[in-house]
């Protein structure tokens, strides 16, 4: 049970707790523990349970997500926790088998194996099934001189950092210096290459001003709610009449009634009214950027689908832009296998029984003299390559999320 308990402690690394050296310690002791397996069976087995531990603990935010779904006992959220676990241990466990069977026996050799391969399947877990990316080992490097290597290697390369420097650790142990004390001594070096080129928004985004209502998921919903939320968006964005203008913030779904409606005569009338409302303390010269939802249909009577979208609205709540979600959450947002699951009351975690339709993917929208922004929405940020559009790069990024989900 050795290597559970070694993936369990170096969940610690990863945030709100953030003790980041656990994580290259974790990659040391991995690497004894793969090296010492007799076969290539015990060596999957090593890297698996690894891997079920850091993703069990590193994942209990999910079993919060599901004490705001009415249909589900809360003991249900530890069970999907555990088993979602279960299928992401499976990338740690061919790290480890191709560690084993590329450096049994051979030191150096099984530390490169290990980063590499680690790399590797952690890129293909953030595609697989419609992938889930989160805690990537590298993010652990966020408070670290190295963060910045991202501009060159991106996250899965900090990844394999991360791992290069746990096996040289390990080799040093091992009295292996030449090895160890050259991997050390690179990634030192390589600790005071010049990160990404920032570009200085500072004036624009001081008059930027980021609201949050702080309601809970147990409200957002609730029939009647919708006013009570208005008020305190509203009264949360009030400026003095002679402030500057300014960009106004508001949170994933701030807005929980329809946007926009593709259907025809009241419903589209009473789209335009909520963002006629939303938009009542946007002055000349300001945009709000909210989220809400739109409303697909193919005949202008039925609902198709709808979108988790953030709307860039105007001073007289014309939507000017609007960036649908691209990569949505299964069983959150959409989901799979409706008719089956629905049958057996599973339903999905956002109330309604409408499912939302992915976007295009990343889009960027120019704001005048704001610059240009790009836009994620909650977890999708977390897909490392697909966050901005190559072809018109954004200034900076709004990715409003309601964390609410998770007891935030």
């Amino acid at each position: 049970m050795a290597p559970l308990a070694l993936g369990l402690v170096s969940a610690f690394a990863f945030e709100p707790v953030g003790l980041w050296p656990l994580m290259p310690l974790a990659f040391a002791l991995s690497c004894e523990l793969i090296d010492r397996a007799p076969s290539l069976r015990r060596a999957l087995l090593r890297g698996w349970l690894f891997g079920l531990g850091q993703f069990v603990l590193g994942l209990n935010w999910i079993a919060t997500a599901f004490t705001y779904q009415a249909a589900m006992p809360a003991w249900l959220g530890w069970v999907a926790v555990v088993l979602l676990s279960l299928y992401l241990a499976v990338y740690p466990l061919l790290a480890a088998g191709l560690a084993w069977r590329i450096g049994r026996g051979k030191p150096v050799a099984l530390v490169l194996a290990l980063a590499g391969a680690w790399a590797l399947t952690e890129w293909l877990r953030a595609g697989l099934f419609t992938g889930f990316a989160w805690n990537p080992v590298g993010v652990t490097l966020v408070p670290t001189p190295w963060l910045g290597l991202s501009a060159y290697v991106g996250t899965y390369g900090l990844g394999a950092l991360v791992a290069l420097a746990g096996g040289a650790l390990w080799l040093a142990v091992r009295r292996q210096w030449a090895a160890g004390g050259g991997i050390l001594a690179a990634l030192a070096l390589s600790a005071l290459l010049p990160g990404a080129d920032v570009p200085d928004g500072s004036d624009r985004l001081r008059f930027i001003r980021i609201v949050q209502p702080n309601i809970g998921q147990q409200d957002k919903w609730r029939p009647g709610f919708s006013e009570e939320a208005a008020q305190r968006l509203a009264r949360l964005a009030m400026r003095p009449a002679d402030d500057a203008p300014r960009l106004l913030f508001w949170p994933e779904a701030a807005v929980t009634e329809p946007l926009e409606d593709a259907r025809s005569g009241e419903h589209q009338a009473f789209a335009e009214l909520e963002r006629t409302r939303a938009a009542a303390l946007v002055r000349p010269g300001e945009y709000l950027l909210t989220g809400g939802i739109a409303l697909f249909s193919s005949d202008r009577r039925r609902i198709d689908g709808a979108a988790n979208s953030v709307f860039v609205i105007g001073q007289r709540g014309q939507a000017l832009g609007r960036y649908d979600k691209a990569h949505l959450v299964p069983y959150g947002e959409y989901l799979p296998m409706r008719p089956l699951l629905s049958a057996i009351g599973l339903s999905r975690l956002a109330p309604g029984d409408i499912d939302f339709v992915p976007g295009p993917g990343p889009r960027t929208i120019g704001l005048g003299h704001w610059g240009k922004i790009g836009f994620q929405l909650c977890y999708e940020i977390i897909f490392s390559g697909e966050v901005v559009d190559r072809h018109n790069r954004p200034d900076y990024i709004f990715n409003p999320s309601n964390d609410a989900w998770f007891g935030a």
